[in-house]
């Protein structure tokens, strides 16, 4: 009976240890509560999109990168009690971009604006050049 019991309390510890690692593996998103519109200056392509959404996403409070090559915007996504749109600014600054803050709007204002959730901005496609690289990428044996 005292060994069925000494099992019974190790599943358990080791179930609860298991749980524990679990709960602080998780890593919590971003919510946005505030959208920033950068104006971004020397992207060419869909590499620099990935490049300056990569660096945007290391700051803590980003929850979501939209970047439009073609019509020279980044927007942003953000909990502003973690991150200020200026630190955004200076993050694509810092990516390699001229970058300056067009706008800041509340999440509920861009939704009612732009029907999209700040949370969960669709990325951009990028350019031609670099979809023509992937898919010739794609054909290689």
């Amino acid at each position: 009976m005292a060994k069925r019991q000494w099992l019974n309390v190790v599943l358990v510890l080791a179930a609860v240890v298991v749980v524990g690692i679990c709960a602080f593996s998780v890593r919590l998103e971003a919510a946005a509560d505030r959208v920033a519109v950068l104006k971004t200056t020397g992207m060419t392509c869909g590499a620099c999109a990935g490049r300056i959404t990569t660096a945007l996403k290391r700051e803590k409070g980003v929850a979501s990168v939209k970047v439009d090559v073609d019509g020279g915007r980044v927007i942003v996504g953000y909990d502003s009690k973690k991150v200020a749109p200026e630190r955004i600014a200076t993050s694509v600054t810092e990516a390699g971009y001229g970058s300056s803050i067009l706008q800041v709007v509340s999440a509920v204002d861009y939704r009612r604006q732009t029907g999209s959730n700040p949370s969960r901005l669709e990325p951009s496609g990028g350019c031609a050049c670099c979809a023509t690289k992937r898919s010739e990428e794609g054909k290689k044996p």
